[in-house]
């Protein structure tokens, strides 16, 4: 009997640890961390913001441009199919390399009032087109193309985050000396040391 009552403590106890919920904090924002949702963001994916919102994929937007250069017939035909390829790159850096592609920034040498010391210039299928054709047909921003291109200049596009310590790093020898240093030191025992302690000095 007295078995048999152990055998049914035992089942109990793995049938609660396996039905009793998750350790760990849930995830607040759908099943997805925060580095997998920025490579669906990327892929042009749906997925769900840091806000819990549902956010669709960006759809092809053929956009007409009613501008003096006519940028629309240009881009006619079979070379508007290759744009949308351009939103599903997978990663910031691959956005941004694109952008730098398709946009080149010219030096201003008129001498004029303004802060302005570029001039962009933008291409679709390596035809010349519009501001306005170039942000709608990607469905991006003047401030991601402006600062994909002021990275360039810098030559940081990629992120380099967490790369760049270590320039001020003391050398061996420098460490070797402290060392010696703080080892002929004084020590001192402390007070508050328990009666089988190692580290009673200071």
């Amino acid at each position: 009997v007295i078995i048999q009552n152990l055998q049914e403590n035992i089942t109990e106890a793995t049938r609660s640890s396996s039905d009793r919920p998750k350790r760990g904090r849930k995830r607040n924002y759908g099943d997805n961390t925060r580095e997998e949702r920025k490579k669906i963001k990327y892929q042009n994916l749906p997925y769900v913001n840091s806000r819990k919102q549902r956010i669709e994929p960006k759809p092809f937007l053929d956009y007409n441009c009613n501008g003096p250069k006519k940028c629309k017939e240009d881009i006619e035909g079979e070379q508007i199919i290759r744009i949308p390829k351009i939103l599903c790159f997978g990663r910031l850096s691959s956005t941004k390399y694109v952008y730098c592609s398709l946009c080149k920034g010219k030096p201003n040498k008129t001498n004029n009032s303004k802060k302005k010391t570029f001039t962009q210039i933008y291409h679709l299928n390596d035809l010349l087109v519009c501001k306005k054709m170039f942000l709608n047909t990607l469905q991006t921003t003047y401030k991601r193309v402006n600062t994909s291109l002021c990275k360039k200049r810098d030559d940081c596009i990629t992120d380099k985050r967490g790369t760049q310590g270590g320039h001020n790093k003391a050398t061996y020898e420098n460490e070797e000396f402290i060392i010696n240093v703080i080892r002929k030191l004084p020590t001192y025992v402390s007070h508050y040391q328990r009666a089988d302690w190692c580290d009673e000095n200071f």
